[in-house]
């Protein structure tokens, strides 16, 4: 009886290892073909994005039960290629998972990594001072990191910190020195990299430095052969095995030193091999800036059929990039909204957690009271200021005083007498009331001025110191705020007519842009007047 019950337990155990052992090789096996199916979709990242994304799909449902390397790599990935599609919400999410297995597996320059990736992301969606937080964290690790060892990996992600952190300030469109001090210190760390398998990022950060070089706007012959020589670098540094995104923007960034020496067919060749390398990598924002520079390209070159082209296609491309940035926005916040929703109501101390809320609405509506009261006063005191400029006959927006970091915005400069001659254009739009229209766009204010959106937005960048939207939206306030002073008529349009008068296509719009510029909402602007003529409002 007792050998029959040995033999029982041993059978019992050796099933049990069996089960095991055969579980932990299988596991083995999945995870050793969900890695080979990830490098296969890193292969074609760039070439491919859309078939990228089917195979990485494939490796995320293989491997999200693991919480391994592989898994970490592959969510990464997955990042990677919602940012090149402009769905950064989603970019986000798998860069937050791939994080999060990173920091338990303590990797850490991989974890940097995909700090920095949330931070660009951010950016992206216009959330900088977010990106900017979320790169500061990264620079700190990476530095500490560097300074206990100079490792090619510690060397390679802290050059990549700082190229990040010189993308996110030059989405920000400011501190021009801050962009260029990040991409020569990524570029001078970059070049003690020693390994051959680093060429393709010593290759990133010349052409990262000669991209920001071209966006001097007076550049001298020194900037020029610097400029050339980066880009040689880049170019020459490893033919055989740049990927289609280094080729894409060192082609792009030829394009711009040709065209700023005024070499328009060889800045055209560059431009067209940019623009289907990013067509193939579906990458929507370097798409637009190609169009956007071809279309100056062949306004120089006299070919206006090829201009209109490229010219429709920018304008569907902005348009498409506006759509995506607002829905990715949206839900980001949207998303965030619903998390806080679920851990609030999760715990019983939620409940001292409610009454506490109700006691502070109550005190808030109270602050609101009294901040209501102060806002009126202060939008009272803005009215009485535009009355006065009204009557002293002073311009309603100070001249513009330009700094040398917005002069050095634009990509290229437009010359002297070609800038002479659109300001008199603008001149003479002004005082027609173009800005009327409510269909008013860059490109059509561009063909109807007889130049091209690049021109136009150089100009209105440099004179104006505001953006195209900007400019046209003063221009309506300005004419919008002298017809409420001087026609008592006004007084009685609802705010909905009184948008509509001088070009703007929704009330909100309207609103914003009127409270913006002139300090008081467009509807205490009436009511103020009209208590001051005593003219009864209208309801």
């Amino acid at each position: 009886m007792i050998n029959l019950l040995r033999r029982r337990f041993f059978f019992s155990f050796f099933l049990m290892f069996s089960v095991l052992a055969f579980s932990q090789t299988n596991n083995k096996l999945t995870l050793e073909n969900a890695e080979k199916l990830r490098l296969e979709a890193d292969k074609i990242l760039y070439e491919n994005p859309d078939e990228a994304l089917k195979i990485a799909n494939k490796v995320y449902n293989l491997t999200k039960n693991t919480h391994s390397i592989t898994f970490a790599h592959n969510a990464g990935l997955i990042s990677e290629i919602y940012s090149i599609k402009g769905e950064h919400k989603k970019s986000i999410q798998y860069a937050e998972e791939a994080q999060g297995v990173y920091k338990k597996l303590g990797k850490v320059n991989y974890e940097i990594d995909m700090i920095n990736a949330i931070g660009n992301e951010y950016a992206y969606l216009g959330l900088f001072d977010d990106g900017l937080n979320e790169n500061w964290k990264a620079i700190q690790t990476a530095k500490s990191n560097f300074k206990k060892d100079h490792s090619e990996d510690n060397t390679k992600i802290l050059a990549q910190s700082y190229t990040r952190r010189a993308t996110i300030f030059d989405q920000q469109h400011t501190q021009f020195d801050s962009i260029l001090e990040n991409q020569r210190l990524a570029y001078n760390i970059g070049a003690k990299l020693k390994s051959e398998k680093n060429n393709m990022y010593k290759v990133m950060f010349a052409n990262n430095l000669a991209n920001t070089l071209l966006k001097k706007k007076k550049k001298n012959e020194k900037d020029l052969n610097e400029i050339l020589s980066v880009l040689n670098v880049a170019r020459n540094l490893d033919k055989k095995n740049l990927n289609s995104k280094a080729k894409a923007y060192i082609s792009f960034n030829f394009g711009n030193y040709f065209y700023s020496k005024e070499e328009d067919e060889k800045a055209e060749q560059e431009y067209l091999s940019a623009l289907q390398s990013a067509k193939k990598m579906d990458d929507l924002y370097l798409q637009k800036d190609c169009h956007n520079l071809l279309v100056a390209v062949y306004s120089d070159l006299k070919e206006p059929t090829k201009e209109l082209e490229h010219r429709k296609a920018y304008d569907e491309l902005i348009q498409k990039i506006d759509e995506l940035e607002k829905r990715d926005t949206n839900a980001q916040v949207s998303k965030i909204n619903k998390e806080q929703q679920k851990s609030f109501f999760k715990t019983k101390r939620n409940l001292v957690i409610i009454i506490s809320a109700i006691v502070l609405l109550l005190i808030i509506s109270i602050g609101f009271g009294i901040r209501n009261h102060r806002k009126s006063k202060k939008e009272f005191a803005n009215y009485q200021k535009i009355i006065e400029k009204l009557q002293n006959q002073e311009s309603l927006i100070p001249a513009p005083v330009i700094s040398n970091s917005a002069a050095e915005k634009t990509t290229f400069s437009v010359s002297s007498d070609k800038e002479v001659e659109i300001l008199k254009k603008l001149e003479k739009f002004e005082r027609s009331e173009g800005f009327k229209n409510k269909n008013l766009s860059l490109s059509s204010m561009a063909e109807s001025l007889g130049t091209n959106t690049a021109y136009l937005s150089t100009v209105i960048n440099s004179n104006k110191n505001k953006n195209f939207n900007n400019y046209i939206n003063e221009l309506r306030i300005n004419y919008i705020i002298h017809k409420l002073k001087n026609d008592p008529q006004y007084l009685k349009y609802k705010i909905s007519h009184l948008a509509e008068e001088c070009g703007f296509s929704s009330h909100n719009t309207f609103t914003i842009a009127f409270s913006n510029l002139a300090g008081v909402s467009p509807s205490n602007f009436v009511k103020f007047l009209t208590k001051e003529r005593q003219i009864p409002e209208n309801q």
